[in-house]
């Protein structure tokens, strides 16, 4: 069981691409949260038009309080033990969400995944055509506590095709565990750092999940193309 997140800021010419992939998502999210902060496009209708696709529910912001907040508002409007982080300009394939949970339930270290992440490629147009160039393969972190996407602008050549342990996950398309989020919440309860507005609150929360011996899975055969 696992729900789905998308958080959107004016997105109204990529959401379209991103909910129709959600709507074949196999297996089909138990719910789908989009939250919108206060988009001037027209976003919330370009949602509100597939509530017969999907098991939806829209929050609307009354200003653009960043990514981090709406993403926690949008979490704390689930309740499965599992939520795929989506951005609206990322569409995965069908079989995204039953690869990544297969792959975690395969591993004798299943009980410590507190993420999972798959192959994310680069995608073209408001169609969100996947690419041959790689976005993220999982963050990986240098000695100086640098932050990176693995293979990030290089071709799919078969060089990140081998599951394996990475630092975090890019919450562009990454799958979370309820239990691990809420283990390493802060105080108010926030999963993502809200002082972080927009970009980095991933690997911050990768850094609380590694603290507390929370792994991410990289699974190469998960496909997503992110427009970036």
């Amino acid at each position: 069981r696992y729900s789905v997140v998308i958080v959107s800021f004016n997105h109204a010419a990529t959401l379209p691409a991103c909910l129709r992939a959600v709507a074949l998502l196999q297996p089909a999210p138990e719910r789908v949260v989009v939250v919108d902060n206060a988009s001037s496009d027209g976003s919330a209708s370009v949602v509100a038009a597939h509530a017969g696709d999907l098991p939806l529910a829209i929050v609307r912001h009354h200003a653009n309080l960043g990514f981090a907040v709406a993403a926690n508002a949008g979490l704390a409007a689930t309740a499965t033990p599992w939520v795929l982080a989506l951005n609206p300009d990322c569409a995965p394939d069908p079989l995204y969400p039953a690869l990544l949970l297969a792959a975690v339930h395969a591993r004798p270290e299943r009980d410590s995944i507190g993420c999972a992440v798959g192959k994310l490629l680069r995608a073209d147009g408001d169609d969100l055509v996947p690419s041959r160039t790689i976005d993220s393969a999982g963050m990986v972190v240098t000695p100086s506590g640098r932050h990176l996407d693995r293979g990030a602008g290089s071709g799919d050549d078969g060089r990140v095709d081998a599951p394996a342990w990475v630092f975090g996950a890019t919450a562009a398309a990454a799958l979370y565990r309820r239990a691990a989020l809420d283990d390493v919440a802060y105080p108010d309860g926030q999963h993502f750092a809200a002082s972080f507005f927009a970009y980095r609150e991933d690997a911050e929360l990768a850094w609380r999940l590694q603290w507390r011996g929370w792994r991410c899975l990289y699974v190469p055969d998960a496909v997503a193309a992110h427009r970036r």
